[in-house]
């Protein structure tokens, strides 16, 4: 019975955590907010993480999505009974947008340097704009999905590449990233 217990749970990719590698890791890109009138800022992500097995781990996060340059221009039209004036209100500021969040990484080990992984999870944001008239904070919960590699360099380096998008209740951002990791 136990013989049954123990190939079924290798079977469903189980395995103790003492079997675990854990990882720390750092990326560094380009931030894209998708809005018009909104800079790309450079963000980083800060992450720790186990491998549970060969093709699953499980990471938390924290991520700085960087201080963007926000500008844009109003234009309306104002009648007044005899005359029609055209306002333009220009207007700018900042934005910056950090997070917390906690994802499952699927692997996909192409050689023995090489995997390529998905990610999925959710993160807790803050957003927060700032202009001449004061500051605006929103927070809020969402998902966040990526891609992509790594080559490991020696059994305790890796480096590589990734791409996330991030939904902020409304609004989509991306970030494509380099970035490192150390294994224990």
């Amino acid at each position: 019975m136990k013989l049954k217990l123990l190939a079924g749970a290798k079977l469903l990719g189980c395995s103790s955590l003492a079997l675990a590698q854990p990882y720390i890791g750092a990326s560094f890109g380009k931030v894209d907010y998708d809005e018009e009138g909104v800079s790309k800022p450079t963000g980083f992500d800060l992450y720790a993480g186990f491998k549970v097995n060969e093709y699953f781990a499980l990471e938390g996060v924290y991520t700085d999505l960087g201080e963007a340059d926000i500008g844009f221009q109003d234009e309306y039209y104002y009648y007044d009974g005899y005359y029609t004036y055209q306002i333009t209100e220009t207007y700018s500021g900042d934005l910056s947008v950090d997070s917390i969040g906690f994802a499952g990484k699927v692997i996909i080990p192409v050689a023995d340097v090489l995997e390529l992984y998905a990610r999925g999870g959710f993160h807790a944001w803050d957003a927060e704009i700032s202009g001449a008239g004061g500051s605006v904070s929103e927070d809020g919960t969402d998902p966040f999905l990526g891609f992509g590699l790594t080559f490991k360099v020696g059994n305790s380096v890796g480096l590589g590449a990734r791409y996330t998008r991030y939904d902020l209740e409304d609004d989509d951002v991306s970030m494509a990233a380099a970035n490192i990791e150390l294994y224990f």
